[in-house]
This record gives structure tokens, sequence and C-alpha cells, in this order.
């Protein structure tokens, strides 16, 4: 018994670990349509977004992206590349990113945030840093960036306890107004006869 608990644990773990690397998502895009995915980021975050056509047929359709931010403005996006693009949120909040073909695809598409979108090799030939201060530089990043999304995180749980208050107090208050109107009417009706 412990040991098909053990080799069961095992696989678990296993699986979560795959589906924690998997970073893309594979899809059909028809003709016309569009396919939207929401992203819950922190203001002041980058995501670098990456797609691949893969092998389904016809393959002559333009993709058009557009992102959307909470208040469903247009995000300027920023094209790296032919089929990579980079867009950074203004707002906290869901933003919506939207893709569109004019025929039938098949997608694969990877999004980045925050400390995956820098390239540090790219960096460190650039500012000419040593592994040393890079390392450091990669730190102070990844601070900043824990920092925002801690913030980030605060302010949706103090959205969410005020939605819980009133829920909770709705679900109070329901049944006591619902007993007083009962009463109200057995006094009307009493007093009537």
């Amino acid at each position: 018994m412990a040991v098909e608990v053990r080799r069961w644990a095992r696989t678990a773990l296993l699986v979560s670990v795959y589906l924690s690397l998997a970073s893309c998502l594979q899809f059909f895009l028809e003709e016309g349509k569009q396919k939207c995915f929401i992203h819950d980021v922190a203001e002041d975050i980058e995501l670098v977004g990456e797609y691949q056509t893969l092998p389904s047929g016809r393959q002559d359709g333009s993709i058009s992206v557009v992102a959307k931010d909470p208040d469903n403005l247009d995000v300027p996006l920023r094209f790296l590349s032919d089929r990579r693009f980079r867009f950074r949120s203004k707002k906290d909040g869901e933003h919506q990113l939207c893709l569109r073909s004019g025929s039938r695809l098949k997608l694969d598409l990877t999004v980045a945030t925050g400390e995956k979108t820098v390239n540090y090799t790219a960096v460190a030939e650039q500012e000419r840093l040593t592994e040393l201060q890079l390392r450091v530089w990669q730190l102070a990043e990844q601070l900043l960036q824990i920092q925002k999304e801690q913030n980030y995180q605060r302010i949706r749980e103090k959205r969410f306890r005020q939605i819980s208050h009133n829920t909770h107090m709705w679900i109070f208050w329901w049944p006591v107004v619902r007993s007083l109107y009962v009463v109200l009417f057995i006094i009307l009706v009493t007093r009537s006869c």
C-alpha cells in the first residue's frame, strides 16, 4: 500500500512539474474569427508574446494582434520581429490579447511576463557587465518584479475582501428583512380580522 502511495505521489509530482514548465498554447485560429486571451498583470509589467504557425494546410493568412487594458482601450504593441511582440501594462488588471487571421491557421502562442522577458546575455554584452554585475542586476530586477506583484496582490485581496464583506452583509440582512416582512404581514392580517 505504501509503495503504491509513493508511486502515485511521484507521478503526481512529475506531472505537476511538466505542467508548470509548459508555457505555450496551441489552437486553431479560424478565418475571420478572433481569439482573445486574458492575462492578469500588475502595473508596469512587460509582456512578450511570440506566435508560430504550425503545419495544418493553408499558411497564406496574415495575423493581427491587439492588446487591450482593463478599460478596454488599445495598448500599443511594439513588434520585435515578424512573429514577436511586446507591450507594457499601464494599469493593474486583466489585459486582453486578441489574435485575428485572414485564413484558418494552427498557432503556437507563448506569452512571457516580467523577468522572463529580459534577454540577460544581450544586456551583459550591451552594458559590458561582468558575470557578478549581471547577477546583481538580475537580482535587483527580480526584486522590483516581486514588489510590483506583491503590491498588486494586496490590491486584489483588498477588493476581494470588500466584495466578500458586502456579500456576507447581504446574506445576513436578507433573512432579517424577510422575517420583518412576514411579521408585518401577520400583524396586518390579524388586525383586519
